[in-house]
């Protein structure tokens, strides 16, 4: 067992993340936080700082920029001077001071973290994008696109580096050809980089833009932060890498009487992170690794729902558009599953979905598990054979072209979830399901049996059927919901009579039962 399927109640918390679907049986997904406890080391750092009991305005002292400096030549081969670093309380007010510092209109490319589409219009600058193009699997820049894109007055290109939310690394290739691009377009490149820990694949790394070439580093700023890999956002440090005197100085000219110090926690925290934390670190890196692989199978195993490879972060991001959703988002909530909507990062139709969770969580993600504020107790292990007899009166109904009525329905289903292993309200949700859905939805005799309001019916009967019986769609289902609602399917409640997604066995609650941004 890895010390990241450890379960952290997060419920009545601080936490943005869990407190959005406070009260909701909601999984909360969305936000760029991981549901796991930061380094031992980063933690007894912070309690050997707090014992002091004196917190007093602070600056960075040698030993923690020394860490900066071997963290960076140790990791990337690139080599920096302390004086290049210029300290922030969080990589979004980089973004921000950037837009400032640096004349003319903004570039970036989309989608993208909203952050880079809101600084430029907080700073008063127009912003051009351009898209990414997702071929054969792979995301990619459109070369002929981003040279339309920039303009005589642009000045500034914000790169995502790995980027959120397509999850590319970008390697040397790309990277070297934005360069080109910069200097042949005189354009200052400030590259988030605060996912540079979060590389998965094996076969790549993180390359700094501006370890590129001496020129390269002169038209930079490069925004990091320990933050993202080591899981401590809340504590509110970063830095900025900036080689070129004069800009760095138009930088911190901006800076001034505006952004605060970092605080002295945050700085103590940054400095165990990357000093003592490799071997926490390559833990999480293979944990990830394997929680990517479970989402992309999942995803990609439906019809309407892609998933390109993740190389980097711990965001996968969902095509949904053949779905034809007017708001995924909250589709996917009314199903269980607090997702970001890909609208926010200038990508309607898209979904972003936050795998940095236990295990056991992104199994309630992906499988069906009951609701616990409505679980009373499991039906008795003689159901199992009413199970199998349900099962086989749901494929005659089938074969005959009828539909179960709605109370047979919710019976068999709780029969057969039992069956399978899984805990159920009581048989009284059959009855409120009846009255819910005004009694027995039979087949209407049309001609050919099938019509479309029949199958609009059934979808609408078995999402009911769900709610009365206090159980949560899985993913597959709530893909396919909407093409069964659309004429597209069987009835919702059949399909998980008939052909159930089992839990994991052993793996505790649902997600409502352990969560407490």
């Amino acid at each position: 067992m890895s010390l990241f399927d450890t379960p952290i109640e997060r419920r009545g918390s601080d936490s943005i993340k869990w407190g959005k679907y406070a009260g909701r049986d909601v999984l909360p997904l969305w936000v760029a936080d991981m549901d796991f406890a930061a380094p031992p080391p980063v933690v007894a750092a912070l309690q050997a700082r707090i014992a002091h009991g004196v917190f007093g305005y602070g600056h960075p002292w040698p030993s923690l920029t020394a860490s900066v400096l071997a963290h960076l030549e140790g990791e990337y081969g690139w080599t920096i001077e302390p004086e290049w670093i210029v300290w922030l309380p969080g990589l979004v007010s980089g973004l921000n001071i950037a837009c400032r510092a640096v004349d003319g209109e903004v570039l970036t490319a989309t989608p993208i973290y909203p952050p880079f589409l809101s600084a430029p219009r907080y700073s008063g600058k127009a912003l051009n994008r351009v898209e990414l193009a997702c071929v054969d699997g792979r995301w990619q820049w459109d070369k002929n696109a981003l040279n339309s894109a920039s303009t005589a007055t642009t000045g500034l290109f914000l790169l995502c580096h790995p980027h959120n939310p397509v999850g590319r690394c970008w390697n040397e290739a790309d990277l070297r050809d934005l360069a080109a691009f910069a200097e042949e377009n005189n354009l200052i490149v400030c590259s988030d980089e605060i996912h540079c820990g979060l590389v998965l694949d094996a076969d790549k790394r993180h390359i700094p833009f501006a370890s590129l070439s001496p020129a390269a580093a002169a038209r930079s700023i490069t925004l990091m932060a320990p933050s993202k890999t080591y899981n401590i956002p809340g504590l509110g440090c970063a830095f900025a890498v900036i080689p070129d005197a004069a800009l760095r100085r138009r930088f911190l000219r901006v800076m001034d009487g505006i952004v605060p110090h970092v605080n002295v926690l945050g700085l103590a925290a940054c400095e165990a992170a990357y000093r003592d934390c490799g071997d926490w670190h390559a833990e999480l890196i293979a944990y990830l690794r394997g929680n990517r692989d479970l989402l992309s199978a999942a995803v990609n195993a439906e019809n309407g729902a892609k998933m390109c490879h993740v190389e980097a972060t711990y965001l996968g991001w969902i095509d949904v558009r053949e779905l034809g959703l007017a708001n995924p988002a909250a589709h996917f909530e009314a199903h269980g599953l607090g997702l970001s909507d890909g609208a926010d990062f200038g990508a309607p139709g898209w979904l972003r979905f936050n795998f940095g969770c236990t295990r056991a969580t992104l199994d309630d993600a992906l499988n069906a598990s009951p609701k616990p504020a409505r679980r009373h107790e499991q039906l008795r292990a003689g159901n199992r054979g009413t199970a199998g007899r349900a099962a086989g009166a749901v494929a005659g109904h089938r074969r005959r072209g009828r539909m179960l009525p709605a109370q047979g329905a919710a019976r068999a289903g709780a029969a057969f979830l039992a069956g399978a292993g899984r805990r159920v309200v009581d048989l009284r949700a059959a009855a409120r399901l009846r009255a819910r859905t005004g009694g027995q939805y039979r087949t209407p005799r049309f001609a050919s049996g099938r019509s479309l309001g029949w199958r609009f019916r059934a979808a609408r009967a078995g999402r009911l059927w769900l709610q009365a019986a206090g159980l949560k769609a899985p993913f597959s289902v709530m893909i396919q919901s909407r093409r069964w609602s659309c004429g597209c399917g069987r009835m919702l409640a059949t399909r998980l009579i008939s052909k159930p997604t089992p839990t994991a066995s052993g793996r505790g609650e649902s997600a409502a039962s352990v969560r407490s941004k």
